[in-house]
């Protein structure tokens, strides 16, 4: 059985309140982005309109920045605890 996803956004303007988002299956993709057709919004301009994408595959859950073979201007970092 996969485990489930759970992400913390950290938003500029409230680092000590992250917005907590859970995949609910291993069918779900999300993007993130600054695009209102992103599933998940970050309203920040050094953000991408498509900055990342994440997906499970195999096993694995995969993060790919950009999104359609098309990277992000900065790049996409994370962190994990």
């Amino acid at each position: 059985m996969p485990y489930k996803l759970k992400l913390k956004i950290f938003p500029p303007y409230n680092l000590e309140n992250p917005d907590v988002i859970v995949c609910q299956n291993e069918q779900q993709q999300l993007v993130l982005g600054r695009s209102p057709n992103c599933d998940i919004r970050i309203d920040d301009q050094l953000i991408s309109k498509m900055q990342c994408s994440i997906r499970f595959e195999d096993g694995n859950w995969i993060l790919e920045d950009g999104r359609d073979g098309k990277e992000s201007t900065n790049g996409t970092w994370y962190y994990l605890n």
